[in-house]
């Protein structure tokens, strides 16, 4: 699909920068009309009506004509094309939030099989702030509202569903692997090596009973497996397996992670926007990078901030190393496998990573950066 070659840049669609795009309707796909009269029809329909989102099958709600538009229109793009698709929209306002998260299931099946993404078991994720007055952040970014700096998730494929907008910021950011690839194998070619080797990741408490918190192997940054070059990245797991390591990031290794950050993060390679309700973003979560602004959020708990994601298992499965599955999943594969009283990673392994000066910099860095403000 990429035909990746070591030593050699990559010349595909994949391989976008900021300047790629004139504006965000080349990226963005309306659903037409014939595939929102098939979301009314089954909406109506009593079965989608009584069952949950995660009882549904594409056996019982398939529906040629939706079929038909995201082959043609979304997955092409995803496995092959830029890596991401933003779809425009569904009428957010017609619909409950029980019945979007429904429809937006349906959407996502058409593309791979939902993962679980906590050891809680969010299968369908809500990216909202559930962070207590007074109260620490959790670990896990999407139940905060702080900035998160460009990383990968735990899927094949990454999917947002916007249902409301916070009162300011919350901006997506979005970079791409390939053209980070290529601007280090022009710029600081010695550091590829090194993110190639990986590093060991903290697992933060998710990880199956009896494994270690620390994965004892590295995780490749930057990877190859049959000519496709992909990338997981999650600087904050990074930082916090080094520190608890009793082994600080130095040299090279830290050089080479501030040289991916420094490109990634550069005003000619990110792109930013702000998904609007209804609006649906679907990224292959190998090829591209994406981010999220600090976002201040209303007072008032029905007009809260709050996105739908899903993390999917690509169908036809994405080659990539084991390695890449951070959690080492008893069911062997990727996502957290959710576990008997499991729950997302707690304030705790924040902190430990804030109070660190070099993690502490970084998202500093991130900061500034989804700002539009030099490093």
């Amino acid at each position: 699909m990429y035909d990746f070659q070591p030593d050699r840049s990559i010349d595909s669609e994949s391989a976008w920068r900021a300047d790629t795009f004139k504006s965000n309707s080349e990226f963005t796909v309306r659903i037409p009309a014939d595939v929102m009269a098939e979301v009314d029809r089954l909406s109506r329909e009593p079965a989608f009506q009584s069952l949950r989102y995660d009882q549904f099958e594409l056996a019982s709600f398939g529906s040629e004509v939706v079929r038909e538009f995201m082959d043609r229109h979304v997955r092409p793009q995803i496995y092959g094309g830029r890596g991401f698709v933003l779809l425009d929209r569904i009428d957010a306002a017609r619909f409950t939030v029980a019945q979007l998260e429904k429809i937006y299931w349906l959407l996502g099946l058409h593309l791979g099989e939902p993962l679980s993404q906590s050891a809680a078991g969010d299968f369908l994720g809500h990216v909202e702030d559930r962070t207590p007055s007074g109260a620490k952040e959790s670990a896990r970014g999407y139940t905060g509202r702080r900035v998160l700096p460009l990383h990968t998730d735990g899927g094949d494929v990454m999917g947002l569903m916007c249902v409301r907008t916070g009162k300011s910021g919350g901006t997506t950011v979005m970079s791409s692997v390939h053209t980070i690839y290529n601007e280090l194998l022009a710029q600081a070619p010695k550091l590829l090596p090194t993110l190639f080797a990986g590093y060991p990741y903290h697992r933060r408490g998710e990880q199956p009973d009896g494994a270690p918190i620390i994965t004892p192997y590295a995780v490749p940054v930057f990877h190859d497996v049959a000519g496709m070059l992909s990338s997981h990245y999650v600087r904050s797991s990074i930082e916090v397996a080094a520190r608890d390591l009793g082994k600080p990031l130095d040299g090279l290794a830290l050089e080479a992670l501030d040289a991916f950050d420094r490109v990634a993060n550069s005003e000619r390679n990110r792109i930013e926007f702000d998904l609007e309700p209804g609006q649906i973003l679907f990224a292959n979560n190998y090829t591209t990078l994406h981010a999220r602004t600090e976002f201040t959020d209303h007072d008032h708990k029905d007009l809260k901030r709050l996105m739908l994601r899903l993390w999917l298992l690509s169908s036809p499965r994405w080659d990539v190393p084991q390695e890449l599955f951070v959690y080492e999943n008893k069911s062997g594969r990727p996502g957290v496998d959710p576990k008997p009283g499991g729950s997302p990673a707690s304030a705790d392994y924040l902190h430990r990573y804030a109070s660190d000066s070099a993690a502490m910099a970084h998202e500093k860095a991130a900061q500034r950066a989804s700002k539009g403000v030099p490093a």
